[in-house]
């Protein structure tokens, strides 16, 4: 399913395949995307993993942004090459 849907969910849902957590209906999209990250690196605590591990990838958005907050090696893998 992901093959057939590739393009469409990365022309709508961009680089990332999840939700972002709104504070209120003015946030902008970027703002919410921003601080819903920011969640999940403070509970990944990954800053000073050797090697982190991201199973399902999609297109990598979110492996890009764990390999720009940890010192250590990032790994994306996904079983969709469309994806990749």
């Amino acid at each position: 399913m992901f093959a057939a849907v590739s393009d469409l969910y990365a022309e709508y849902w961009n680089e990332f395949f999840h939700f972002a957590l709104f504070k209120d209906d003015q946030e902008s999209r970027e703002s919410a995307f921003t601080n819903t990250h920011k969640k999940y690196l403070d509970a990944l605590r990954i800053r000073n993993a050797r090697h982190v591990l991201e199973l399902a990838c999609g297109r990598g958005g979110f492996t890009d942004l764990l390999a720009e907050n940890t010192t250590g090696e990032v790994l994306g893998i996904d079983i969709s090459r469309a994806q990749l």
